[in-house]
């Protein structure tokens, strides 16, 4: 999945020659900026590894693939070449330095945080528009009715919805745009409710602790940086205090011996002058 030179992907490694970018983010070949927008958050929801509790290295690979035909599509000039050509760009290794270097930024910052607000944002708005019907319509005919299918592919479905979701679709029902399938009603039984409430409480649980185990971890690290701080103030503090216990000790010691000198020194006097004659 890496190229062994760089450690980041290829721009060329997240779309196979010859495929529909379109189709992959799910919008039409003439879809307005506005629409590909829409189609390229709801489905970076879906897949952010931050928000997926399945399988997160999958899920990783289909958020970057989202954001390269995301980065594609929202560049009018980008977009241009690729509907009149089909090109994509240049693989990692036939990039000069500057446009390697401006790749390595976008995949850097591809990771950014799904903050609760965001997401609190796009429910507003999601839950109960045309979309999200357009959505579960789309989901129900690809699982044949499933509401399996249906809770693993309407972005932020959870348990909760399930009701709201039931009324939308035998409503359709009802207007004839969609018919009741036996998927649709095995998969509505008291059981598999049951069962698909059960799921979310494990992987919901699963979840906090992970969050907790990451959360203790950082804790740990933090505390482990602040007890090293601690210890480096403190051998500071004490080389500090010792160096000037050490220079107090020879300060006074060479001082005594220096008084102790001056005091044995013998004095001039005239009993000394004459003990020189003598000597001549």
């Amino acid at each position: 999945f890496f190229f062994a030179l760089h450690p980041f992907p290829g721009p060329m490694e997240f779309v196979q020659k010859g495929e529909d970018i379109y189709a992959c983010l799910g919008v039409a070949k003439d879809a307005s900026p506005e629409e590909i927008k829409k189609a390229y958050y709801k489905s970076a929801m879906k897949y952010h590894p931050d928000r997926c509790e399945g399988d997160k290295e999958e899920a990783t690979k289909q958020f970057q693939k989202l954001g390269f035909i995301n980065m594609i599509l929202s560049d009018p000039e980008k977009r241009k070449v690729y509907d009149a050509t089909g090109d994509l760009g240049v693989a990692s290794e036939d990039l000069d330095s500057d446009a390697l270097r401006m790749w390595k930024d976008y995949f850097d910052n591809m990771f950014t945080p799904v903050t609760e607000k965001e997401v609190e944002s796009f429910a507003a708005k999601y839950k109960g528009s045309a979309d999200e019907k357009t959505d579960l319509v789309e989901a129900y005919r690809t699982g044949d009715g499933s509401m399996d299918v249906i809770m693993s592919n309407v972005p932020l479905s959870e348990c909760s919805e399930e009701d709201r979701y039931r009324e939308i679709v035998e409503g359709l029902f009802k207007s004839g745009e969609l018919a009741p399938t036996p998927k649709w009603t095995k998969t509505n039984s008291k059981a598999a409710i049951a069962r698909r409430k059960k799921a979310e409480r494990a992987e919901r649980k699963e979840f906090e602790e992970d969050t907790q185990a990451e959360r203790t971890k950082k804790s740990k690290r933090d505390d482990a940086a602040m007890d090293v701080e601690a210890l480096r103030a403190a051998i500071v503090e004490r080389r500090s205090t010792g160096f000037d216990d050490l220079f107090a000790k020879l300060e006074r010691k060479y001082a005594a011996a220096e008084t102790e000198a001056t005091a044995k020194k013998p004095k001039a006097g005239p009993k000394a002058g004459k003990a020189k004659k003598k000597a001549k």
